[in-house]
């Protein structure tokens, strides 16, 4: 998984929830966008929510190493890939006077059992406790609410190694200084 693609289910997931708290509750005003941190855009006007890639960390969960047979140019390779478990961190801020009636029904919904059908390959692994951080803009207090979301999947890292054709390998006693056996070995 890209950081895009999980940036775009992420958004999508919290788009399609804060549009449904309008399909229910039918005095809910939608936020007007959800976006990408730090981008080269105009600041939105109104409420909106900002979607920002603290990091990721590798998890000890899973690591599966595998090898498989390419051609580059004419000459054989071989990939080695390996699959590992890993974290990305997302913080999400809600610029909203009424913050928490924005983030609230987001944050349940990532909480709940479909959230990670709906997010697949990625799953929901944590999300925090809202927090209220309002923030001066242009000399004007601005509502601000905060929630980290945790998501986890699989990540397959390829990368062309090249192998050793033959050799030899010795077995030694270091004790008695003697040979016990010697092995040849030649790619088929």
């Amino acid at each position: 998984m890209t950081e895009d693609e999980l940036f775009d289910g992420l958004r999508a997931y919290l788009v399609r929830t804060d549009a449904e708290q309008a399909i229910i509750n039918p005095s809910h005003d939608p936020l007007e966008d959800i976006v990408a941190d730090h981008q080269s855009a105009p600041r939105l006007k109104g409420a909106h929510a900002v979607i920002n890639l603290v990091g990721e960390r590798v998890l000890l969960e899973t690591l599966c190493i595998s090898y498989e047979a390419m051609t580059v140019g004419a000459a054989p390779r071989v990939i080695e890939a390996t699959a590992r478990a890993k974290e990305w961190r997302f913080t999400v801020d809600v610029f909203a006077s009424r913050g928490l009636d924005f983030a609230g029904p987001m944050i349940n919904a990532l909480q709940s059992a479909h959230a990670s059908v709906d997010l697949h390959p990625a799953m929901v692994r944590h999300v925090s406790e809202p927090r209220r951080v309002p923030r001066m803009v242009e000399s004007q207090w601005e509502g601000r609410v905060q929630f980290d979301v945790d998501l986890a999947g699989i990540v397959v890292d390829r990368l062309l190694i090249d192998v050793i054709e033959s050799g030899t390998v010795q077995f030694h006693d270091a004790a008695a200084e003697r040979l016990f056996a010697t092995l040849h070995f030649q790619k088929g």
